[in-house]
């Protein structure tokens, strides 16, 4: 029996995982305090701060030996008034912003930058600046390319991207990637890390009663997630999604953290064959003080 391996495509996505028996058993271990999920988890933005708005940020998480994956974070910006002005800030925040989480990562060029953003339709031309050449393999840029799709395509009313370089249509991209015409999102089993820890976001401020938000796509519709405290687990659970793979999945849970301090939240999948953790996706939080408190990052 193979381990679980990231999907390559839907079929194969599908294959892999009941060739793997990559499902998520419930641990031994009672879990912490908890109320039932919702009948049917939201992927609502988080409410932004007045005169600001929430932006759908795509990132690459790459654990050790495993290829990059997308994930998502919410990130704060000025309010705009435009399709196009949200496009922009979107990925200006994806190319010079830092991630809430250090494990998560930008993969285009350091100098890269946004020239110009046109909305024609539902297709939105973003024109770059500095991203005409990269030091990627094959697989990382064809997952930078689906990073800045995925980020542009999350703007309401935008579905397609139409990239220029330098002012230019770009017909390919770093040599390994044929990009003519405006392109849509890759499927999610060929793209995204399987596991994703929505909310809270690592570095955020949260109250006792907090609400864990978890997408995944995963066989069986089951995620396991894990919270310690200075280094000891202090509740263990999963959550049953809304949808089981290939589809991505979503789940809420509330969970009870009794006592002030550092926690890590670590929500993943457990193979069937040797019962280890799969795709695993962690934040830490913190809880303390009068308020929580968005990260924005």
């Amino acid at each position: 029996m193979r381990p679980f391996t990231y999907s390559l495509s839907l079929a194969v996505a599908t294959s892999m995982l009941l060739a793997a028996g990559c499902v998520s058993r419930p641990p031994a271990d009672p879990p912490a305090t908890t109320t039932p999920p919702a009948p049917s988890a939201s992927a609502a933005t988080p409410a932004p701060a007045p005169g600001r708005q929430s932006l759908a940020v795509y990132y690459a998480y790459t654990p050790a030996g495993k290829g990059p994956r997308l994930v998502r974070e919410f990130h704060q910006a000025p309010a705009t008034s435009s399709t196009a002005e949200h496009v922009r800030a979107a990925v200006n925040e994806m190319l010079s912003g830092q991630p809430c989480d250090p494990d998560y990562r930008n993969l285009w060029p350091a100098g890269a930058r946004v020239r110009a953003v046109t909305v024609a339709g539902t297709v939105a031309s973003v024109d770059l600046g500095g991203a005409a050449s990269a030091s990627l393999g094959a697989e990382a840029s064809a997952i930078a390319w689906q990073q800045l799709v995925w980020t542009v395509s999350a703007v309401p009313g935008v579905d397609a991207v139409l990239l220029l370089l330098d002012g230019q249509p770009a017909g390919e991209l770093w040599g390994h990637l044929s990009i003519r015409g405006p392109q849509r999102r890759a499927l999610a089993t060929d793209v995204l890390h399987p596991v994703w820890l929505i909310s809270p976001q690592h570095g955020d401020a949260v109250g006792h009663q907090t609400t864990l938000h978890i997408a995944a796509i995963a066989f069986e519709a089951i995620v396991n997630y894990e919270i310690t405290r200075e280094g000891v687990v202090i509740g263990r659970g999963f959550v049953t999604l809304n949808k089981g793979a290939p589809a991505q999945g979503e789940a809420k849970r509330v969970v009870t953290l009794d006592q002030p301090g550092t926690y890590v939240i670590t929500a993943f999948l457990v193979s069937a064959n040797d019962e280890s953790r799969q795709a695993a996706d962690d934040h830490t939080v913190t809880v303390g003080g009068a308020s929580t408190s968005y990260s924005g990052c």
